[in-house]
């Protein structure tokens, strides 16, 4: 089936969408541990193992999208790397094959961690680097998952994807900005479910990220948070540039196109999955996260407070003085004889 044939209903754009966040998520995550010499390897870990459920339940989609589930097999029957079912289909496959593989050998090095006796020496260093060179073929997978759709339509003959940049642009920031949010949300919950009392819960994730160290610090929530609003401030350019070339295109059809994305029959889609999920979400959530960080310092500051003015009253005490320590913007318009001491007095 080709590009131009394929009838774009709400399930594939919902799994072209969720395959773009575990590709986002698993590009910010890969990128963040490399960078750091392997300190976010915890969220590197987060980032595939939700990123596996969203990609099968994509899969899922894909199939009753098509109708009949014999008919996704016929998908990997040939290889087409114009047609977006193929070839989407195969990327999608490839990088849930391998991100699974990278799981269970996660768990094999924390197995033998555990029980060190039950492994030939060197094992441990083989599943790493098996490991570690299956993350840099995922790279290439999840960089595919999250601009292969774009690159598609850009190449059609049709007036609304063809012939610009910023269609693939705008999948992959998209993508980038949902998997961002997504993780800056699993790393709650998680951290959630540690201080919990719920021994299941908390065997679980420690079987997944191991015996120890498995929390997602506050910083690297807070790096999470400072990468968000980059993220969304890119996709904003590239969105409004889109609109702008479709209207400003001297292409055939395209200020109809325009009309067609905001009104006619991809309204849903576009509303929904790019401005609702893909935009308005993370931004809401950034928009929490930075009221949270303020109620918690405006929580923490007043008592760190109360604690240095009894501090200074015992000081003052200590020191004879009969008058208690008072802030300068509470004192009122006295003499210095009402507050002895020269450092306090107004």
């Amino acid at each position: 089936m080709s590009l131009g044939e394929m009838p774009w209903n709400i399930p594939l754009w919902f799994d072209i969408w969720l395959a773009g966040i575990a590709g986002g998520a698993y590009l910010v995550a890969f990128f963040a541990n490399r960078f750091s010499g392997g300190a976010h390897q915890n969220l590197f870990r987060l980032a595939v193992y939700t990123g596996v459920p969203l990609a099968i339940i994509g899969v899922l989609l894909l199939v009753i999208d098509l109708g009949n589930p014999l008919w996704f097999w016929h998908l990997f029957t040939e290889f087409k790397p114009v047609a977006v079912m193929s070839m989407g289909t195969w990327i999608l496959m490839a990088w849930v094959i391998i991100a699974f593989i990278m799981m269970l050998s996660w768990m094999i090095i924390g197995d033998v961690s555990r029980k060190p006796k039950l492994y030939s020496s060197g094992m441990k260093g083989k599943v790493q680097w098996i490991s570690g060179a299956l993350s840099w073929v995922n790279l290439i997978f999840a960089a595919l998952l999250i601009t292969y759709p774009g690159v598609l339509l850009a190449s059609t003959n049709q007036a609304i994807w063809s012939s610009t940049l910023l269609v693939p642009a705008l999948f992959a920031a998209s993508a980038v900005c949902t998997g961002v949010a997504l993780l800056i949300i699993m790393a709650l919950v998680i951290n959630a479910v540690n201080r919990s009392s719920s021994n299941i819960l908390n065997s679980t994730v420690k079987w997944l990220f191991g015996s120890t160290g498995w929390e997602i610090s506050r910083e690297t929530i807070g790096q999470l948070a400072k990468a968000l609003v980059w993220v969304i401030a890119i996709e904003l350019v590239v969105m409004v540039g889109y609109a702008i070339w479709l209207g400003i295109s001297s292409a055939a059809g395209a200020s109809e196109a325009l009309s067609l994305l905001t009104a006619g029959s991809l309204a849903l889609p576009f509303w929904l999955a790019v401005v609702l999920l893909g935009l308005l979400i993370p931004l809401l959530l950034l928009v929490i996260i930075v009221a949270v960080e303020i109620w918690q310092w405006r929580m923490t500051k007043k008592p760190t407070e109360d604690i240095n003015e009894r501090q200074q009253n015992q000081r003052l005490h200590g020191m004879g003085y009969q008058h208690a320590y008072i802030p300068l913007d509470q004192r009122p318009l006295r003499s210095d004889t009402q507050y002895p001491g020269s450092d306090y007095a107004q």
